[in-house]
């Protein structure tokens, strides 16, 4: 199907439910679980090297916010590779590219590992940033296209079991890798992973021929996009610091970032060659619709992540890896609720699958609005596993949504721009977050009105993505 052909469709609102779809094509199935494996060690690499960074401030003799470039340049590096996804794909080949991705981020972890200087240390942060942004916009697109719009629902649903599974159990790996040995194993344990990775790659997944092998790289609308994105997250990443949106170190890269995005959507849509990314899929009215749902989740969802560590360590004087325990019902609930959302999703649509499951958000967040240091325990895990059970029911649905009109030609443009933006609602979210809980804080004097005011901003955009959800497609995925 042409793109053409997609924005003149009828997107129907009033199809009914369908049955449950077929069981998964085992080749899908095969590349799911090569994908997942990927992932697995690029998060795990993420969870684990934010544990060691007090570790690795020591070792190098440097400061904090020295230190802190470990994370950073990682998360520019990533910001910034995104976007080449869809054209560096075309060009090489599915395969060859996603194999590419898995050795540079093999060869960038050993090198973090030798790493003599903090200098050389961050250099190969990057480089894991550029092999991890690849392989992670990659497998989506893979996966989508080899999927064909069937079973969107289970098999988002399965591939986000990393992003749920390996966070929960990464600070503990950390912290006995750390224990045990010297920080240089938190790098080393990637090899094998990635090196398993590549091998079962090789084996599962058909070698493809790139789309288009001399399509030339538009170096212009590269360098502003991927400027403009690294701006925007780096601005942003600013506020906890900043305290305020109105900080230099905020709003001025914010304000160069959304400059440089806006020429880049111009260029995209007015030069005469292949756009870098399809910027005219916002005129399918189920991606676009889908997307403003993402943004807005990210809002919530993220704006609660930044919170509740710290609600736990600052308000009830918990150690960092006891509050990571504490985070731990949370993350059990996302993982029960999120095989039965995918479910949900492929028989009947994301619409009410994602208004039913923010509804159960908020109501596991307003609790943490009125918590005190004096509130139980056990009852604050109840509220966290409620919440986490609609938090699971939100994000992966509304990826499904967003997938369902987009032609097969332009899965990887889609795949970009979700990522992105999902990346910047994130961002945004938890800028909100911080910034609410440093003002009220400072005026009130103490802590609990600052985390009150959060918590209640938090619910109610968690409330606003259920009032969105009547944008999204009715219909299930065809």
């Amino acid at each position: 199907m042409s793109l053409d052909a997609t924005l003149t469709a009828s997107d129907s609102d009033a199809a009914p439910s369908q049955p449950a779809a077929p069981p998964m094509d085992p080749a899908v199935k095969k590349v799911l679980w090569v994908g997942m494996l990927s992932m697995v060690a690029m998060i795990l690499d993420s969870t684990v090297t934010n544990v060691a960074l007090d570790t690795l401030s020591q070792d190098f003799h440097v400061t904090t916010s020295v230190v802190q470039w470990v994370s950073t340049a990682y998360m520019l590096a990533l910001a910034v590779t995104v976007p080449i996804c869809g054209w560096a794909e075309r060009r090489f080949g599915s395969k060859h590219l996603w194999l590419a991705a898995l050795v540079t981020f093999g060869v960038a972890s050993a090198g973090a590992a030798l790493s003599p200087t903090m200098g050389a240390l961050i250099a190969c942060r990057a480089l894991q940033g550029v092999g991890a942004g690849v392989a992670m916009t990659l497998i989506m697109t893979v996966l989508v296209r080899l999927a064909n719009g069937h079973n969107l629902g289970r098999l988002m649903s399965t591939m986000a079991l990393p992003m749920l599974i390996v966070p929960m159990v990464g600070p503990a790996v950390g912290g006995a890798i750390l224990a045990a040995t010297t920080w240089r194993w938190i790098f080393w344990i990637n090899l094998p992973l990635t090196a398993a990775g590549a091998i079962l790659l090789g084996v599962v997944m058909p070698r493809d021929e790139p789309a288009r092998a001399r399509e030339p790289l538009d170096g212009l609308s590269l360098a502003l996009v991927g400027a403009g994105t690294a701006a925007l997250l780096y601005g942003l990443a600013q506020v906890p610091a900043a305290g305020t949106f109105l900080s230099p170190a905020v709003w001025a890269p914010v304000a160069g970032g959304v400059l440089a995005l806006a020429a880049f959507a111009w260029r995209s849509l007015t030069h005469a060659g292949p756009p870098l990314v399809e910027l005219r899929l916002f005129r399918v009215r189920s991606f676009s619709a889908a997307i403003i749902v993402l943004v807005l989740s990210g809002f919530a969802l993220y704006g609660g992540t930044l919170l509740l560590p710290l609600f736990y360590q600052q308000l009830r004087g918990t150690s960092a890896l006891a509050a990571g325990l504490m985070l731990i019902p949370q993350g059990l609930g996302t993982i029960v609720s999120r095989g039965i959302a995918g479910n949900l999703t492929d028989r009947f649509g994301a619409r009410w699958v994602v208004a039913v499951a923010a509804l159960i958000a908020v109501a596991g967040t307003i609790p943490f609005a009125l918590a005190t240091a004096a509130t139980p325990d056990w009852q604050l895990a109840v509220w966290q596993l409620i919440r986490g059970i609609g938090l699971g029911g939100i994000t992966m649905p509304t990826m499904v949504a967003a997938y369902l009109d987009v032609p097969a030609a332009h899965v990887a443009s889609a795949s970009i721009i979700t990522r992105t933006l999902q990346q910047m609602g994130n961002a945004f979210g938890a800028a909100i977050a911080a910034v609410i809980l440093e003002s009220v804080t400072r005026g009130a004097g103490t802590l609990p009105p600052g985390f009150h005011a959060a918590f209640t901003v938090v619910a109610a955009l968690t409330l606003v993505v259920a009032l969105a959800t009547p944008l999204l497609a009715a219909n299930r995925p065809r």
